[in-house]
């Protein structure tokens, strides 16, 4: 049986659809809400970000943030493969 190709199960299954376009809105999504979430943790700047009040909302962006920089990963393997 031939194998097609070298993307694992897990990273196919979760990436799949991915195209270039789709990429960059959700990094440009990543981006903008990142911004606003900063921006409303600290009112407009005038407050610490590094408050235990917002470990939570910490988290979260770090779980999104790795979740952007997997899915340009399985991309840019993706498209290597292909070529």
């Amino acid at each position: 049986m031939e194998q097609r190709n070298n993307i694992s199960l897990k990273d196919k299954a979760l990436f799949h659809l991915i195209t270039k376009k789709r990429a960059v809105v959700l990094t440009a999504l990543w981006l903008i809400g990142g911004l606003l979430l900063v921006l409303a943790m600290t009112d407009l700047f005038t407050q610490s970000i590094f408050q235990k009040k917002y470990l939570l909302l910490q988290f979260l962006f770090l779980l999104n943030t790795l979740f952007i920089f997997k899915m340009w990963k399985v991309y840019i393997s993706k498209k290597k493969y292909l070529n």
